[in-house]
């Protein structure tokens, strides 16, 4: 049975919601209403109530259908949200915003520190904020769709689309507008009888037109009144000029200055005038700006002073939309310097600056961007005196392709990188770097793994057989990073090197025997030069003797040879093909043990231990075989009858290095052992596992191509932790196969000989890290 006074009270409380949000909707929108009838308010007939616990559940559905808004309603509605607090003035009507405060409406939108809306004038009043050291942030900014400009103080009405603001600033392409007091107004212009445009117009007063960035412009044209048209027209009154804030004489009866967004080619004037005591006085960037189409546009500049220093510079911008964007410079300065002496001298400098990007989804499978820094001659430090240019010690370059090919296990690159040092004075360039490398394929994998019946098809072991290819070619030089030793045809050439390098890896693994894991593999790289060096001994020996005589008998005396040379090496670059051929192989066998132990009763119950047992095999040449040709051998005279033997590579100055070491073949041994454990916990009442040893290994090596000690020190080593993981305990100690003689040098003699005990002990090494934190230490 329902009750008669909770449906009275449901449906008095569904009427008082009605009516408040009825009465704060009107106030928000500015409706009158005084003008709002309501015809009907009905109740469907499928309004369910369900009263449990005082809880409804209901459908409602209100229909207003004569509803009249005021004339002075706006359009649309207004949104508006703050950082630090929102104030509600119901009964004049405002509401005011404090910190991060924003409003919008339709397509405007208003930021500032501080908002007040009025929403019964439509009027709202932005201002900035002043800091904890005094400064205004926070300034209104305005934003209307192209319009955007920034002010100290803002009043807008949302209503008549008109504006009042104070200090603005606002920029049409590259002419800066500083107005002290300026009013924007909107109106809606007959574009034919049938259709109008919406024109935006800004009247200012007091204000400042210049072509300068800065805050407070160095040069500009003051008028007292202005008209702009945004994206058509400036035009001001009586003005004159002003430099550094500084009225001249040069004053103008009116102006025009056009703001079209078309791009038109056209001089380039000047910001502003220099005056160097070095240079003289002088202008910068002076130039023409030509539009090749709608991606590409050009602009040639040349900076003049009077003493004759001059450079220039041509800037190629492009941008296609969705696609790629960048810029390239390239800048020329020939500096005049006066000696004291009164010699004049001429420093030329260059420079290469560019950078490119592409679009996220330009293309699939192709990427390519990056950017280039490159100086010679000091050049912007030496003709820029911003703390940027003369402070900035290194430059880089690196600009990169990457090309992948769907459906191909193969991918492709490009790079180009420079690095640059001033205090060093040197740089170097490698361009072209070009890399081709394939992913792992299985050249005798059958394509269907399936069998024709359905089943799927067992591999065989030759199907297991992996291929790796990557092969590249490189180019770069090194050299001083000025014109005249950088591009010097026999600096040039010194410092120039480049190569080709393929590097081929064939491996495969299967089982043998069931629980044995072999896996051989065979690694060729093959290096080609173009550039090695050439030796030769020249044996000219100096031997100085010094005769002494003893002070005490003027009749002895003693004589002491002094070796001053034992000969001279002379090596020559030679431009010419090279190779190197290194070869490795190794094959491995491991396999893995377990063994467990369990216990019925008590905290403890199991324990479990991992053996991991693991040989290889390794085998490289001797590439110190005269025959190879890698190595240069000569001997030095002692003239004492005996000689010594030395060597030096032929590749000590190529791109690629031939490698200096005996025939490896050499077996390794390993032994991994986990240590684990199962522990009964009473709190949860279940088993947990606990980590004893995380690792406890032993190995060694035994190297069958030395003549003697073969074995090398057995090491054994473990981790362990402790304390939910908060501590880590390692430790490591060495062994040896082999004795020591009376100056405690190992030698070819093993211990077990000497001592009868199998090892000798080397030393040990413990370690205890500890890493806490506060939540750390409570959860332990």
């Amino acid at each position: 049975m329902l009750d008669l006074n909770a449906i009275l009270y449901y449906q008095f409380n569904c009427m008082s919601k009605i009516l408040a949000s009825v009465i704060v909707g009107c106030l928000l929108a500015n409706f009158s209403l005084a003008q709002i009838t309501i015809d009907s308010l009905s109740l469907s007939d499928t309004t369910s109530l369900a009263i449990a616990d005082n809880t409804f559940k209901d459908s409602l559905i209100i229909a207003f259908p004569d509803i009249r808004l005021s004339k002075d309603s706006l359009d649309a509605s207004v949104d508006y949200k703050a950082r630090d607090s929102m104030i509600y003035d119901i009964v004049n009507q405002k509401i005011y915003l404090y910190g991060a405060a924003e409003v919008k409406y339709e397509t405007i939108i208003l930021r500032a520190g501080f908002i007040e809306l009025d929403w019964g004038t439509n009027i709202v009043t932005a201002e900035g904020i002043l800091d904890s050291i005094g400064k205004l942030s926070e300034k209104p900014n305005f934003k209307d769709g192209d319009q955007d400009f920034t002010a100290k103080r803002m009043l807008y009405n949302f209503k008549t689309q008109k504006g009042i603001i104070y200090d603005v600033v606002t920029q049409q392409q590259n002419l800066y507008i500083l107005g002290e007091k300026s009013k924007f107004v909107r109106t809606n212009v007959a574009f034919s009888p049938d259709s109008t445009y919406r024109q935006d117009i800004i009247y200012s007063q007091n204000a400042l037109f210049t072509t300068c960035d800065h805050e407070h412009p160095h040069f500009g044209i003051r008028s007292k009144k202005q008209k702009v048209i945004p994206g058509k027209l400036v035009i001001v009154g009586p003005s004159n000029l002003e430099i550094a804030g500084i009225p001249t004489p040069l004053f103008l009866p009116f102006a025009f200055f056009p703001t079209t967004e078309k791009k038109t080619q056209g001089l380039i004037f000047p910001r502003g005038y220099e005056y160097s005591e070095r240079w003289g006085f002088g202008l910068r960037n002076i130039g023409y700006y030509v539009p090749i189409n709608d991606y590409l546009d050009v602009t040639a500049s040349t900076d003049l002073y009077l003493k004759g220093t001059w450079g220039t510079s041509l800037q190629v911008n492009f941008n296609k939309r969705y696609n790629y964007n960048g810029r390239l410079n390239i800048g020329y300065y020939r500096q005049r310097n006066e000696a004291p002496d009164g010699t004049v001298s001429f420093d030329p400098s260059l420079s290469f600056q560019g950078n490119l990007s592409q679009a996220a989804g330009a293309h699939p499978t192709r990427r390519i961007g990056g950017s280039i820094n490159i100086q010679f001659n000091d050049y912007q430090a030496a003709n820029f005196n911003d703390a940027q240019s003369v402070l900035q010690g290194q430059f880089s370059s690196n600009m990169s392709y990457n090309q992948s090919f769907p459906g191909r296990p193969f991918t492709l690159s490009a790079a180009l990188t420079h690095s640059q040092s001033r205090r060093s004075g040197t740089m170097t360039i490698n361009f072209p770097n070009l890399n081709f490398q394939t992913q792992t394929i299985y050249p005798f994998k059958h394509k269907n793994p399936l069998k024709p019946d359905g089943t799927r098809r067992k591999d065989q072991w030759y199907e297991e057989i992996a291929f790796r290819y990557q092969g590249e070619a490189r180019a770069g030089i090194t050299g001083a990073d000025t014109l005249s030793q950088f591009f010097n045809r026999n600096n040039f050439s010194k410092g120039l090197n480049a190569g080709i390098r393929h590097q081929t890896t064939v491996n495969t693994s299967f089982r043998f025997l069931k629980n044995l894991s072999v896996t051989p593999s065979v690694n060729y790289t093959n290096s080609m030069n173009f550039k090695y060096s050439s030796f030769s001994f020249e044996n000219d020996i100096v031997n100085i003797a010094d005769t002494i005589f003893n002070p005490a008998d003027t009749f002895d005396f003693v004589v002491n040879n002094r070796l001053i040379n034992q000969g001279k090496l002379k090596e020559d670059t030679i431009w010419g093909f090279r190779q190197i051929h290194e070869y490795s192989a190794s094959i491995s066998l491991n396999t893995t043990l377990y063994r467990t132990l369990r216990f019925k009763n008590g905290w403890l119950r199991g324990v479990r231990h991992t053996v991991k047992p693991a040989v290889a095999i390794n085998f490289a040449p001797d590439y110190k075989n005269p025959n190879l040709g890698y190595l240069y051998n000569y001997s030095v005279d002692n003239l004492d009858g005996t000689f010594i033997d030395r060597e030096t590579s032929i590749f000590s100055t190529s791109l690629y290095r031939a490698p200096q070491s005996g025939q490896q073949f050499a077996m390794s041994y390993s032994l991994s052992n986990i240590y684990e454990a199962k522990y009964y916990s009473k709190k949860d009442s279940v088993e947990k596992k606990l980590k004893l040893f995380d690792n406890i290994y032993v190995g060694g090596n035994y190297n069958l191509a030395a003549d003697s000690l073969r074995w090398s020190d057995p090491s054994v080593g473990g981790t362990t932790r402790f304390f939910k993981g908060l501590s880590t305990f390692n430790f490591n100690a060495l062994w040896s196969f082999y004795d020591l003689n009376q100056k405690g040098l190992k030698v070819d003699r093993f211990y077990w000989r000497s001592t009868g005990k199998p090892l000798r002990f080397s030393g040990a090494t413990f370690a205890i890290s500890t890493g806490l934190s506060i939540s750390e230490i409570a959860s332990v």
